[in-house]
């Protein structure tokens, strides 16, 4: 361990900023007094041993953005530890942490009522226009039912036909596609005004890389569609739909 956290190559102005004060074996030397591992969209392991800390990040950055929790780490963090002994405990502290703790591992929301437009444009299939038009399926139809669900149907010009259910209580549906169920396609919506719907999708569960924003803006008959991704892979597109009647 001593010898893979030492410094044995200079790497100032070679990466980024998160990665100027040298690597060892397999481990970044960090300036502050220690060293960590760093992961594809600005994830990191942070070890502290002074501090007896270890700190972790996930994250989906550009590349822009990728020292975003060494800096986080360096200007919050460290000087809001206090002491390098334990501290005393704190009954009440303890009983907050684990009541966030548990709000976390429950993500579960009450359902919000459904707006007017959602039951105007149920089952209502829209014709869609957009460029580029490999990205955008031909037509889309949007069901909310009661509960805590809804259904999603892309028709694409290929002949292909995409039918999802997502989540509307914050969780992720899982849909299994392919002949074997073997691709996994998570998916949730929710309202976030009178007429406007936001989907998110990932189409690969090990990185937010191909994580999707879809917004639909509702007026009417017509509709204006906002793709955006996560991390930044695709430039944001924009089509525009109109109800089939």
């Amino acid at each position: 361990m001593q010898e893979s956290t030492t410094k044995h190559m200079e790497t100032k102005g070679l990466m980024n900023t998160a990665e100027d004060d040298g690597y060892g074996y397999y481990w970044w030397i960090d300036s502050f007094g220690g060293f960590s591992a760093h992961g594809y969209g600005g994830q990191y392991i942070f070890v502290v041993p002074g501090l007896d800390m270890i700190v972790v990040f996930t994250g989906g950055f550009g590349d822009p953005d990728f020292p975003t929790p060494h800096r986080l780490l360096k200007t919050y963090l460290l000087p809001a530890a206090k002491s390098e002994q334990p501290l005393a405990d704190n009954p009440q502290a303890f009983k907050q942490l684990m009541e966030e703790i548990t709000k976390i591992q429950d993500p579960e929301k009450p359902l919000s009522q459904l707006p007017d437009i959602a039951r105007q444009i149920s089952g209502k299939p829209f014709r869609v226009i957009g460029e580029p038009v490999t990205i955008w399926p031909e037509q889309i139809t949007l069901t909310f039912r009661d509960g805590d669900t809804y259904e999603s149907i892309m028709v694409f010009g290929t002949g292909e036909t995409i039918d999802l259910n997502g989540g509307l209580n914050n969780v992720f549906y899982m849909n299994e596609l392919g002949s074997g169920g073997e691709i996994i396609h998570p998916l949730r919506g929710y309202w976030q005004d009178d007429h406007t719907f936001i989907e998110e999708r990932n189409f690969d569960l090990y990185s937010d890389i191909q994580f999707t924003i879809v917004t639909y803006v509702f007026e009417d008959q017509e509709v204006n569609i906002t793709l955006e991704s996560r991390m930044g892979s695709l430039p944001i597109l924009r089509a525009t739909g109109e109800m089939i009647d």
